[in-house]
């Protein structure tokens, strides 16, 4: 029998809008980004869509075991200025929520899960490189020609595992 999915706590705020805002910016809609060849990029946005009404969600922090970043790089680059932002404004936004929360300095943001499922994603994170450097990062697997994923980056599977209670 499988164990249960952890418990997770999804990030709100400003800092976080949903993806539905971003899709309707100009740019995006003019795209229409889930029609093109590369949609596969946009793995970020159904990743929130499920994790969004997931059972296993916690509405209080202090209950869960992960933590969801739900910013979606690939499609936030994407809709380029919107709404008097911009990517880089709005990657600044989420930095600096997440280096406000006190779940984040707790361990060092080592529990956290983020998706970007592009190659590119050192330009796409902008100023969150650094920060989500320690997280716990989602993305595809397949190379697409030479671009891969950095190194130091530390992947794992939508089927997190529950880690064992601490002795």
């Amino acid at each position: 029998m499988a164990s249960p999915p952890p418990r997770f706590f999804m990030y709100s705020g400003a800092a976080f809008p949903p993806p539905e805002a971003l899709l309707a910016c100009p740019a995006l809609r003019r795209m229409a980004p889930l029609a093109e060849p590369m949609a596969q990029f946009y793995s970020e946005l159904g990743v929130h869509r499920l994790l969004r009404s997931h059972p296993a969600r916690m509405a209080d922090p202090a209950a869960a075991e992960l933590f969801y970043v739900p910013w979606c790089p690939h499609l936030d680059q994407d809709a380029g200025r919107c709404n008097k932002t911009n990517h880089r404004g709005r990657a600044e936004g989420v930095a600096a929520a997440l280096r406000a929360s006190p779940w984040w300095r707790r361990h060092n943001g080592s529990d956290h899960v983020y998706v970007c499922a592009c190659v590119m994603m050192r330009s796409m994170l902008s100023s969150l490189w650094t920060e989500l450097g320690r997280a716990i990062h989602l993305r595809h697997a397949t190379r697409r020609r030479r671009a891969r994923a950095p190194s130091r980056s530390r992947t794992s599977t939508p089927t997190l595992r529950r880690r064992p209670p601490p002795p």
